[in-house]
């Protein structure tokens, strides 16, 4: 083994095995995971069969690979699932029915260890996953790195430089990115990578949620109390991820308008909700329906003629993916719309719009009357991840 790659697996081994990272704020139930050691207790040395590791930083790594992992799993691959953040603990616990394991990650010097029990053949991660350890096992046992959804960031160079300084060359890399301009800047930094571009895999869960999001029981629920049984009036608009800011820009347009506005806040606190409903009632008085709950937005928007994603005048715009996916107008505040492919992607399209103030909402509101919006995107969505699953599959 290099010295210098020596030097790390001891020096990373002996900050887990001492505490010192609870320091640096990883939590005690991420270094219980590592001390446990879980996946050492599953018998045998190794399993019979080779195996594709699905490796996430969070939740929202794995929020990316989810639709991926249950692809493999349809087809019977063998796999199994790792994650690093104890916040996707409860999410990767329920893959075990489809996984042959599924929990904690390795510690980075137990790798080897790992790809040898499992007989791990690819490996699959997301975004900007830049393990030195995992990276260089691929590299020593000639094996396929996948990016999906892959976005060049600083720890990408770091990790290239790291395996460079340790004396190992680069895994068979292989990067699906969320455009033709990331795929190019990535192909310029990994010269001998096989760069792709590919929709994003989260287009496909929030395909498959929304084809049966009429039938929620929170969505049937709130419909029938607070909108049928008091004949709120269509059309419905809704503000999903509602801040302050956005109501305040929002509603002195809104008063020009017919229909009910759904109000749906990015938090429910009890002086949030308080302020909200009490500028409602100013506003619009009794042509709203403020919800405070959470966990069915996206069931929620296939009851919306339109939507205003927050957050666009708060500290950036929440996720527009989840209400476009029904193909209906939407419109957000400026903050942060240029950092994400979909916003550039939908606001080419026409169907989002980003308005800077309650004048431009007022004019995009009146707009809505005549308009409509043919939805094409669940198409999309089905014959890229088709596309994208089987060539996952066929790389070896």
């Amino acid at each position: 083994m290099k010295l210098f790659f020596n030097i790390y697996l001891r020096f990373t081994h002996f900050l887990i095995q001492s505490g010192c990272l609870k320091y640096f704020g990883v939590r005690k139930l991420r270094l219980d995971a590592w001390s446990e050691c879980v996946w050492k207790e599953i018998p045998g040395e190794t399993v019979s069969a080779a195996h594709v590791l699905f490796h996430a930083a969070s939740v929202g790594e794995l929020e990316i690979l989810m639709p991926l992992i249950e692809g493999f799993a349809a087809k019977k691959i063998p796999m199994v699932v790792t994650v690093f953040s104890d916040s996707a603990f409860p999410q990767v616990a329920r893959l075990t029915q489809i996984a042959t394991y599924a929990g904690p990650s390795p510690m980075e010097s137990d790798w080897s260890a790992f790809f040898q029990k499992f007989q791990i053949a690819k490996v699959i991660v997301s975004k900007y996953e830049a393990w030195p350890a995992l990276w260089i096992e691929c590299s020593v046992r000639n094996l396929p790195l996948i990016l999906i959804h892959a976005k060049w960031r600083p720890s990408l160079a770091l990790v290239k430089i790291l395996i460079f300084i340790f004396g190992f060359p680069l895994p068979r890399l292989y990067l699906f990115a969320e455009s033709v301009v990331q795929a190019s800047r990535l192909k310029k930094r990994f010269k001998f990578a096989e760069v792709h571009s590919a929709m994003d895999p989260r287009w496909k869960r929030i395909s498959d949620r929304s084809k049966s999001a009429a039938l929620h029981p929170r969505v049937v629920f709130w419909k029938k109390r607070y909108a049928d049984e008091i004949l709120k009036p269509f059309p419905y608009g809704m503000v999903g991820s509602a801040w302050f800011e956005d109501l305040k820009v929002l509603l002195p347009a809104f008063r020009e308008a017919k229909g009910t506005l759904w109000v749906i806040p990015h938090s429910l606190e009890t002086k949030n909700i308080k302020r909200m409903q009490e500028l409602l009632e100013v506003e619009i008085p009794g042509r709203y329906i403020l919800v405070n709950e959470m966990g069915f937005l996206l069931e929620l928007y296939s009851l919306a003629q339109w939507v205003w994603v927050g957050g666009g005048f708060g500290k950036g715009i929440h996720s527009t993916m989840e209400p476009a996916i029904y193909g209906v107008p939407l419109a957000c505040g400026p903050k942060n719309v240029d950092q994400f492919f979909e916003t550039q992607m939908l606001c080419d399209s026409q169907q989002l719009t980003v308005c800077k103030n309650t004048k431009e909402s007022l004019l995009w509101l009146e707009s809505q009357s005549n308009r409509s919006l043919l939805n094409v995107l669940n198409d999309q969505v089905l014959s890229h991840f088709s596309q994208l699953i089987e060539h996952c599959i066929q790389i070896s």
